[in-house]
């Protein structure tokens, strides 16, 4: 029986470490920018709100600020789509 708590505490240990080196980026993770992979920033020539933020930068900030709310798919507007082509 206490082989068993020695191996869980020594387990516990191991986990709160690793979280705790992920938490303070201790941890040697990769981060890649754009220019890495040869992707070119396009910034956009219009601010229409003038907050000093490109319009393009605002729409991918407001996506990624939408995104973290996890908004749920409302298909009822998805016909509209159809009768834009034409069709």
């Amino acid at each position: 029986m206490k082989k068993y708590r020695e191996a869980a505490a020594g387990l516990a240990a191991v986990i709160a470490g690793l979280c705790i080196a992920t938490w303070s980026r201790l941890w040697p993770w990769s981060v890649f920018t754009a220019g890495d992979f040869g992707i070119t920033t396009v910034y956009s020539q219009v601010d229409f709100n003038e907050n000093g933020v490109d319009d393009y930068t605002d729409i991918l900030l407001g996506a990624r600020k939408d995104g973290k709310n996890h908004p749920k798919y409302d298909g009822r507007h998805s016909g509209c789509v159809g009768n834009l082509r034409g069709s």
